[in-house]
């Protein structure tokens, strides 16, 4: 190590412009070990963090630059580190392999833990900072694609009630109705399953006017549940159990009267009424 950290620093610096990252590295982790409380020691970091970035092992840059916030959170590079940090997390959302060493071209599901790690770093070094609502939202994609709803709908709610000026509001509505649709369809499509899918899509307009698809998605679950009961209505009806029948179809008629089926049950129980059953 050499005798002052700026002369560390500057060695480091040196192999960095000549491309010779491996050993900038080197010199860059020594005035961080050696010369820790230094103010080329942030600096340093930062190009360890960089250093890495041009090997392409975009994991290691991201926990260099993570340092940086743990261990030197009032450097004046905090923000150029945040917006690096979500932009190798970006890098992991959108699963670009051709960006990455051969090394780093690893799983699926890899891609998607680091990219769900990153974003909540993201979030966490600077809550209200310019890359917070975007890293939420994203964070809420992932979750959908790796089938994690109950986290999927905790991170789209997280925005909407965290970032209600954020123009990413409406899309985090939308997947919300998806993410409700899609837990819904993981249970057998069971009356209890959709029941429980619609009351949360009903719950969504409390953040807001439900866009078009979230209305979409309501109607077409509204459909499938008056179906269902209607279904029971009919095996009761065959059953010759019209008391029974009645109270299902007058149910469909009372709960879902947008329905097609609602107008159906409504026939049935005027002429269930008109025979005196």
């Amino acid at each position: 190590v050499r005798d002052t950290p700026e002369e560390q620093f500057n060695l480091g610096y040196k192999q960095y412009q000549d491309g010779d990252f491996k050993q900038a590295i080197e010199s860059f982790r020594k005035l961080v070990r050696y010369y820790d409380k230094s103010k080329y020691a942030p600096e340093a970091q930062f190009y360890i963090g960089q250093a890495y970035e041009r090997l392409g092992k975009y994991y290691n840059a991201f926990a260099a630059y993570q340092k940086i916030i743990d261990s030197y959170p009032y450097t004046a590079r905090v923000d150029e580190v945040i917006a690096l940090e979500y932009k190798i997390g970006n890098l992991y959302f959108v699963r670009n392999n051709s960006d990455r060493v051969f090394a780093e071209r690893i799983s699926f599901l890899d891609d998607n833990m680091r990219a769900i790690e990153i974003f909540k770093k993201v979030i966490e070094n600077s809550p209200y900072g310019e890359y917070a609502p975007t890293a939420q939202y994203k964070l809420g994609l992932v979750y959908k694609r790796i089938g994690d709803y109950p986290n999927a709908e905790e991170a789209f709610k997280n925005l909407i009630t965290g970032y209600p000026t954020s123009k990413l509001v409406s899309d985090a509505i939308v997947q919300l109705a998806q993410v409700a649709s899609k837990r819904e369809s993981k249970v057998a499509y069971s009356q209890e399953g959709t029941e429980v899918a619609i009351q949360r899509l009903k719950e969504l307009s409390s953040y807001g006017d439900m866009p078009e698809e979230g209305e979409e998605i309501l109607a077409r679950l509204q459909e499938r549940k008056a179906e269902s009961l209607y279904q029971t209505a009919k095996f009761y009806e065959k059953q010759k159990k019209y008391s029974s029948a009645v109270v299902y179809y007058e149910e469909i008629a009372k709960s879902y009267p947008n329905t097609n089926w609602a107008v159906i049950a409504a026939e049935k129980v005027a002429a269930f009424k008109k025979r005196g059953r």
